[in-house]
C-alpha cells in the first residue's frame, strides 16, 4: 500500500505489519524489489504454511531495512562529502602559506564502512530468506576457506535443498555463481574496514595544485580509480537488483514442482510465475549476470 514516500507491508490479515518510508527512488525500488514484492505474491495462500511464510517475512523485514539503512548512509556520505570538499577547497585557496596535503575525512569513512556493513547484513538476510523457502538451514552469506563470498551458500543450495525441489535451484545457483567476484569484492571492503582498521585502496580528499581544485576520495580499482560516491552508490543499487532477482528465483524454484517455465530472462520468469499465481503483480527484476 502506498501513502505518498510510505510503504505499508502486512503479512496478512492485520499480523507483523510495519510502516517502510521511503526516502528516494533507490529506497523505493528497495522496498518494491523485496519486501512488498514477495507479500504482493500471496505465498501463504498456495505456496508456504504459516510457520514458514511468517519465518520469511520476518528474514524479508531485515533484508529490506538493511538495503534501507545502507542507502541512509550513502546519501549521508553524499551530503557530507559535498560540504566538506567545499570547505577544504576553501582553506586551500585562501591560505597560500601553507600547503594542504589532504584531509582523512573520519566521518566519510565512517558513512561508507556503514553502508557496506549493511549490505552484507542484507545478504545474511538473503540466504535466511532461503530456509523457508527451500528446505535449507544457512545463518548468513558465508564464504569457504578459498574466500569466495557466497561459496557456502552454492555448496548448501547443491547439496542441502530437497530432493523435490533440486532441479528448481539451477537458475538461482546460476545467478549467484556468474556474482561471486564481484561480491567477494565488495564483502572483502566491508571486512577490511571491521576488522583490519580500514580500507587500504580509499584515498585522502586532496588538493591539485595544478589545477587549484579538491579531488573527492576515490577507490583504487585495477582497471582504474572511481570516486567513492559513485561507487557506493553504483554498488547498492547492484545489490538490490542482485538480491531482488534471487528472491525471484527462490520462489520460482520452490514453485518449480507444480509449473515448467522456459530458459528466458528473470523479467519473463517473473511474468510466467506472476501469471499462474494471478495476483497482478507487475516484476521488474533484472539480472546483474550477463
Amino acid at each position: 500500500m502506498n501513502g505518498g514516500n510510505t510503504k505499508i507491508v502486512s503479512a496478512g490479515k492485520g499480523i507483523l505489519t510495519r510502516v517502510i518510508s521511503a526516502e528516494d527512488d533507490l529506497d523505493q525500488e528497495i522496498i518494491s524489489s523485496t519486501i512488498n514484492m514477495v507479500v504482493g505474491l500471496k505465498l501463504d495462500s498456495f505456496l508456504l504454511d504459516k510457520k514458514s511464510y511468517y519465518t520469511l517475512f520476518g528474514d524479508l523485514i531485515s533484508l529490506t531495512q538493511s538495503l534501507l539503512k545502507s542507502n541512509s548512509h550513502v546519501r549521508k556520505y553524499v551530503a557530507s562529502e559535498k560540504a566538506q570538499l567545499k570547505d577544504f577547497e576553501e582553506k586551500c585557496l585562501t591560505d597560500p602559506n601553507t600547503v594542504h596535503l589532504g584531509l582523512r575525512p573520519l566521518e566519510l569513512n565512517a558513512e561508507l564502512e556503514a553502508a557496506l556493513s549493511d549490505i552484507k547484513s542484507a545478504l545474511d538476510a538473503l540466504a535466511q530468506c532461503f530456509n523457508p523457502l527451500l528446505g535449507v538451514s544457512l545463518h548468513g552469506w558465508h564464504s569457504k576457506k578459498n574466500k569466495e563470498s557466497g561459496r557456502q551458500v552454492i555448496l548448501t543450495l547443491q547439496n542441502n535443498v530437497p530432493d523435490r525441489l533440486s532441479n528448481g535451484v539451477g537458475k538461482l545457483i546460476e545467478i549467484i555463481e556468474s556474482n561471486i567476484p564481484w561480491l567477494t569484492c565488495v564483502v572483502g571492503l566491508r571486512d577490511s574496514a571491521r576488522h583490519h582498521g580500514g580500507i587500504k585502496t580509499v584515498t585522502d580528499i586532496v588538493f591539485n595544485q595544478n589545477t587549484k581544485q579538491v579531488v573527492p576520495q576515490l577507490i583504487m580499482h585495477k582497471e582504474a580509480p572511481e570516486e567513492v560516491s559513485k561507487f557506493i552508490a553504483r554498488t547498492l543499487k547492484d545489490i538490490t537488483q542482485f538480491i531482488g532477482d534471487c528472491l525471484v528465483l527462490a520462489i520460482l524454484a520452490k514453485n518449480s514442482s507444480k509449473y515448467v517455465y522456459p530458459e528466458k530472462s528473470c523479467r519473463l520468469l517473473v511474468a510466467l510465475f506472476l501469471g499462474y499465481a494471478q495476483c497482478g503483480l507487475v516484476g521488474h527484476s533484472r539480472c546483474v549476470a550477463k
